[in-house]
């Protein structure tokens, strides 16, 4: 419980008993220990004082929940008796990409800006977890994931320091650097490029990477550089737990995405990583990295750029649009 909320339900518990209803304060309080009581994992954060040696605390808390769990804790639930499923989890992405038949290309001028940044975004939809319809060993053995984790590699590859990206638009002064992003909760993959000098050298840069890249794979990706996008997505994995505060936003992650715990998820990750291949990563650049690069794709482009920036033809046919426009669009909506 937040110690904002505390006062108010401290209150609310003292209002109700002087108002005679201490049989319900304390039936909703038995529902809540023994929720506590039967739950399968938890944690909790004390605050105490800094002076003070915090394991008397602990021991103390420790000792009196043992007693209550021993004093309070019922017999089984009856195998007749209904079970309760851990729902609403997984919970189901949904989309939020537009259904395009077209490219959608925005150039948004800004008179105060005096850099410029671009965003590219093109629908995704990629198997990143088990469905949970049949036993967890069993979906795994299909590795279904195969192509998210194969494309986690290549972004990391493309977009490292040194890497292709990077020496595109970093090393030449257009850009101060180029990114991929997979988003699976909204199903997009982007391409970032941001606090650009030259916007339109940098965009054109990075479509004639892509292109060397798509005529020249095997020229331009090395076996060295599958493991080292290996050992970049590891490092990361292993950051994602390094904390008390990341553990508990992994265990949050994992429960959104139907996983039992860490260890299924790690599992679930580690088993497809070690799998992926170089051909597993060049069929996801083909699939979707590539389409940044082909004007005629159905995509989202967004421009933001100072006012006097003039966007060439071949970067397509850019709809221009003001941030007064944009505005009305939203209020009109919403």
């Amino acid at each position: 419980m937040s110690f904002l909320e505390q006062e108010g339900v401290l209150k609310g518990i003292i209002d109700r008993t002087k108002a005679g209803k201490a049989d319900e304060v304390v039936a909703k309080l038995c529902k809540i220990q023994n929720t506590l009581l039967r739950a399968t994992g938890g944690f909790m954060a004390l605050s105490l004082p800094f002076s003070e040696d915090p394991n008397t605390y602990i021991d103390t808390l420790a000792c009196e929940w043992n007693m209550c769990f021993e004093r309070c804790t019922q017999p089984a639930i009856a195998t007749d008796a209904p079970v309760i499923k851990r729902q609403p989890f997984p919970i189901n992405y949904e989309s939020r990409f537009p259904n395009l038949t077209k490219p959608l290309l925005v150039h948004v001028p800004v008179q105060s800006l005096q850099v410029s940044m671009s965003l590219f975004s093109i629908k995704l939809d990629l198997p990143d977890r088990p469905t949970g319809k049949r036993s967890f060993d069993d979906e795994l053995k299909d590795l279904p994931s195969i192509d998210f984790f194969a494309l986690q590699m290549l972004v990391e590859l493309l977009g490292r320091i040194d890497g292709p990206l990077f020496n595109a638009v970093r090393g030449k002064g257009y850009s101060y650097g180029a990114f991929i992003f997979i988003m699976p909760w909204s199903k997009k993959l982007v391409l970032e490029i941001d606090w650009a000098s030259d916007i339109v050298k940098a965009a054109l840069a990075i479509n004639q990477v892509i292109t060397d890249i798509q005529n020249n794979w095997d020229s331009c990706i090395s076996d060295t550089d599958v493991s080292l996008a290996l050992s970049i997505v590891q490092y990361e994995n292993t950051l994602e737990q390094s904390t008390p505060k990341k553990m508990l936003e992994q265990s949050i992650s994992n429960s959104i995405n139907g996983f039992k715990d860490a260890t299924e998820y790690n599992t679930w990750k580690s088993v497809h990583l070690a799998a992926v291949t170089k051909n597993d990563m060049r069929r996801v650049f083909e699939r979707y990295v590539s389409r940044f690069a082909d004007k005629d794709y159905p995509l989202f482009r967004l421009l933001v750029t100072p006012s006097d920036t003039e966007v060439p033809a071949e970067l397509g046919p850019f709809e221009v649009k003001t941030l007064d426009d944009i505005s009305a669009t939203y209020k009109a909506d919403y």
